[in-house]
C-alpha cells in the first residue's frame, strides 16, 4: 500500500516504537512463541478490526474478526453487509462463550442481542445465561425478556420490588458516623441497591431515573456524559452545574478516565483543558496499543497524519504476515 513502515512507526512515542519494531522481524505463528509480542499484536489486530468497522470496511472488519475468531464483532460487520444469517450464527457463537468471552450482560448487550433475535429465539438465547451469572444479572436478563415479549405484568412487578426494596432500605436508621465500619457498610449497600435498580431501570427504557441516580452518587457520574443519560442532561435548565460536578468528581487513572474528563471540560466550556485530557488519554491508548481509541482521539484533536499512522501501521502489519 505504498507505506513507509519506518517512517510511520516514528511518529510514535519511544517505548510504542520499541515494542513494534519487533514485530516486523516475525511472522504471526512465530511471534506467537512470545507472550508480550503475542499480546501487542492481538492488540493491533483487534484495533485494526474496529477501525475497519468504523470506516465502513465491513468485508475486511468481518475477515480479521474470523483470525483470530471474535464472533461479536465478526456478527456486526456480517450484519452491517446485510448477511443476517452468518451474523446470527457468529453471535450464538459468541454468546454460548460467556462468561469466557469476559462481557457481562447489560444493556449495550441487551441492545445487540435485539439486532438479532426476538421473540422465542431471542429467550432461548439469553435464559441458559442466568445459570452463569450471579448477582443481579439473572433478574436482568428475565426482565429484558419479559419486556420484549410483553409480559408487562412482570416487568411492573420486579420494577415495584425494586423500589420498595429501595425505600426499605431508606426507612433504615443511619449508622452514627462515629462507629466507621457500621457507616462505611451502610453507605456500600446503598450505593449497591441504587446502582442496581438504575440498572434496572436501563433495562426498563427508564433512563430519566437512572440518570438521577448516577448524579446523585456520581461514582457512575461518567455515564451522564453518553447517551442516552446525557440527553436527560441536555433538558435541565442547569446542565453545566451537573457538568461541572460530574467534571470535579472525574479520576484520571487510565485512558477512558481522560477522556471522561477531557468530554466533562468541553462540556463546561474549558477547551484548553479538554485537549490536554485528550493528549493524555492518546498517549495512553498508544502505550497499550489500543490504535482504534487513539486513531479516534487523534482525529478529534486535528492529528491527521498520526491518524493516519494507527491505521496504516497495523495494516502494513496484517498485509505482511506479522499480525
Amino acid at each position: 500500500m505504498g507505506v513507509d513502515i519506518l517512517v510511520a512507526i516514528d511518529c510514535f512515542l519511544p517505548e510504542t516504537r520499541l515494542d513494534i519494531l519487533p514485530l516486523l522481524a516475525e511472522t504471526y505463528e512465530e511471534r506467537k512463541r512470545h507472550s508480550r509480542l503475542s499480546a501487542i499484536g492481538d492488540s493491533m489486530h483487534f484495533s485494526l478490526t474496529r477501525i475497519s468497522f468504523d470506516n465502513g470496511n465491513y468485508a475486511f472488519a468481518e475477515e480479521l474478526s474470523l483470525m483470530p475468531a471474535n464472533p461479536f464483532w465478526a456478527a456486526r460487520a456480517a450484519r452491517m453487509q446485510g448477511k443476517m444469517e452468518e451474523a446470527r450464527r457468529y453471535f450464538r457463537a459468541y454468546v454460548s462463550n460467556a462468561p469466557g468471552n469476559g462481557d457481562i450482560p447489560n444493556l449495550a448487550f441487551f441492545r445487540e442481542a435485539r439486532e438479532y433475535f426476538s421473540g422465542d429465539e431471542l429467550e432461548e438465547l439469553l435464559l441458559p445465561l442466568t445459570e452463569k451469572f450471579g448477582g443481579d444479572v439473572p433478574l436482568l436478563i428475565r426482565t429484558f425478556i419479559a419486556k420484549e415479549k410483553g409480559d408487562n405484568a412482570f416487568v411492573e412487578n420486579v420494577y415495584k420490588k425494586s423500589k420498595r426494596k429501595l425505600a426499605r432500605f431508606r426507612r433504615r436508621k443511619i449508622p452514627d458516623y462515629e462507629d466507621m465500619e457500621a457507616s462505611a457498610e451502610h453507605s456500600y449497600e446503598r450505593r449497591d441497591l441504587e446502582n442496581e435498580h438504575a440498572e434496572l431501570c436501563e433495562v426498563l427504557g427508564r433512563f430519566d431515573e437512572a440518570a438521577e441516580f448516577y448524579l446523585r452518587d456520581l461514582l457512575n457520574g461518567h455515564l451522564l456524559l453518553y447517551e442516552p443519560f446525557s440527553a436527560w442532561v441536555e433538558t435541565r435548565d442547569d446542565k453545566e452545574m451537573v457538568y461541572e460536578r460530574v467534571f470535579r468528581n472525574l479520576f484520571s487513572f487510565s485512558a477512558q478516565s481522560f477522556v471522561n474528563m477531557a468530554m466533562a471540560a468541553e462540556k463546561i466550556h474549558q477547551d484548553e483543558k479538554a485537549r490536554k485530557y485528550y493528549a493524555h488519554a492518546l498517549e495512553q491508548e498508544e502505550r497499550r496499543f489500543d490504535f482504534a481509541e487513539a486513531f479516534k482521539i487523534a482525529q478529534k484533536l486535528g492529528f491527521e497524519e498520526r491518524a493516519r499512522d494507527y491505521v496504516d501501521v497495523p495494516t502494513y502489519l496484517y498485509e505482511h504476515g506479522h499480525i
